[in-house]
């Protein structure tokens, strides 16, 4: 799995990517388990986002958030991890 810290554009996920940030996928992993070490390393990206620039300097909007996904895409994604993790999990 692999987070993309962008910069901000005026669409959704257009920016320029500024850094990848891999995160792996284990076999005994839970939706909770990848979903809390991914998270972990969102916002490792988002407090070092400065480094990662290079010194570049950004003008930003603020914009209402957006909602939290369905909850039938939610089942969906929990449902497809387990096909996620036989293709790509790291094996110990």
């Amino acid at each position: 799995m692999r987070i993309l810290q962008t910069l901000v554009d005026a669409e959704a996920d257009s920016g320029t990517i500024v850094a990848h940030l891999q995160t792996p996928v284990f076999a005994e992993d839970t939706i909770q388990t990848l979903a809390d070490r991914h998270y972990e390393n969102i916002l490792w990206m988002l407090t070092n986002f400065d480094k990662l620039l290079n010194g570049q300097k950004l003008e930003l909007a603020v914009n209402k958030p957006t909602m939290r996904m369905s909850k039938e895409r939610e089942a969906e994604m929990i449902d497809a991890l387990a096909a996620y993790k036989t293709k790509h999990a790291v094996r110990n």
